[in-house]
């Protein structure tokens, strides 16, 4: 978004300044509700992109408490079958 989208919003903003100081108004009007309509998609990809980032943070949470949940069970499983040793033989 800075490095592509800004700079053409630069470009746009002088081509609209210059239609205003050569009396251009219709075409700096329509220079204008160009850019503003390009700001509102590039708003909504932002928004977009911070809906995605909250969900992945989120989903990175919801992984951890799983694998704490795994580690636990991991541990009560190895405890068990080291004071069970005897009763499961050789698949020990």
């Amino acid at each position: 978004i800075i490095t592509v989208k800004l700079p053409n919003f630069e470009e746009m903003l002088f081509d609209a300044e210059e239609f205003i100081d050569k009396y251009r108004f219709k075409k700096a009007k329509e220079v204008q509700l160009k850019i503003a309509a390009q700001l509102q998609e590039t708003e909504d990809k932002i928004n977009t992109i911070l809906e995605e980032l909250h969900e992945l943070v989120g989903s990175e949470e919801k992984n951890r408490e799983e694998i704490e949940q795994l580690k636990e069970l991991y541990r009560d499983t190895k405890k068990m079958l080291l004071a069970h040793r005897h009763s499961f033989g050789n698949a020990e």
